[in-house]
């Protein structure tokens, strides 16, 4: 049996390596498109948990469009996208709510992220992941857009310029003009 030389086995590591991570994008990538086939059907009942300790039932949520955006606090594009998510809840004032999920497990984690990027729309927090879980989201940020009336209408993986001209154009189209 011949022996390896360092280079080949490094060569070869690299390319496990490789097909293992594109092997878990894939699986990731399939396992989502299986539980997002539910689109245009009801948000399933959730219960909502506040920093505060309390709880809240999606369902009470509803009567305007909902954004709903599950993040973390050591996630980086979650981190470049808040400020959006916050300019456009702003922008659109009573016409939206839009609520932050956090996974994160420590509370005084979110409660210092919230303040310092000026956050008033994210005191929700999902420590054991179940609601992520639920809701098939295995990456961050994603962010559901529900109607008014608690239909799941669109899930978007990751980060976005939240408050653009084209992402406001998209949302007033997705929510058929009701954001205009």
């Amino acid at each position: 049996m011949r022996k390896r030389l360092p280079a080949e086995q490094a060569r070869r590591v690299m390319a496990i390596f490789f097909g293992a991570v594109v092997g878990v994008v894939l699986l990731s990538y399939w396992h989502s498109q299986r539980m997002f086939e539910g689109y245009n059907a009801p948000l399933p009942m959730l219960e909502l948990n506040r920093l505060d300790g309390s709880t809240l039932m999606v369902d009470e949520l509803y009567g305007k469009p909902l954004i709903i955006n599950i993040w973390a606090t050591w996630c980086e594009p979650c981190r470049e996208e808040m400020p959006a998510l916050q300019r456009l809840k702003d922008k659109m004032g009573d016409r939206v709510q839009v609520i932050g999920i956090s996974v994160d497990q420590d509370t005084n984690l979110i409660q210092e992220f919230n303040r310092r990027y000026g956050l008033d729309f994210a005191p929700y927090w999902d420590p054991d992941g179940r609601l992520a879980e639920r809701l098939g989201v295995t990456l961050y940020p994603s962010t559901l857009m529900v109607s008014a009336e608690g239909v799941w209408l669109d899930l978007m993986v990751g980060d976005r310029e939240w408050d653009s001209d084209e992402m406001v154009d998209y949302i007033n189209e997705l929510y058929d003009g009701t954001w205009q």
